[in-house]
């Protein structure tokens, strides 16, 4: 159950993180998110529901123990960047949300 919480967070801070974070500033420089209230993050609600199936591909270490890897803190950055990429022309600069 761990294992699978981290998981899903993993998944929900890389959509978090492509769909609703940005740091935005107005015309004169001064930011439009300084705090958590006016920066945008998603809660459960926001986010549809998945399926993870385990795969291990690596043999346990000495001791036995395997990893899941980080998936909330890496993993994701590539993805995030390309979406805002693709939609950036839909998005105006001063928007607080993506």
């Amino acid at each position: 159950m761990l294992v699978e919480g981290q998981i899903h967070g993993g998944i929900a801070q890389g959509a978090a993180k492509a769909l609703y974070e940005a740091v935005v500033f107005d015309e004169e420089g001064n930011p439009l998110t300084s705090s958590l209230a006016t920066y945008g993050i998603p809660s459960s609600a926001d986010l549809p529901s998945f399926v993870s199936v385990p795969l291990s591909t690596l043999p346990a270490e000495p001791m036995g123990a395997k990893g899941i890897g980080e998936g909330g803190p890496s993993g994701q950055d590539g993805g995030p960047q390309a979406v805002i990429d693709a939609l950036s022309h839909l998005v105006s600069v001063t928007s607080t949300r993506r």
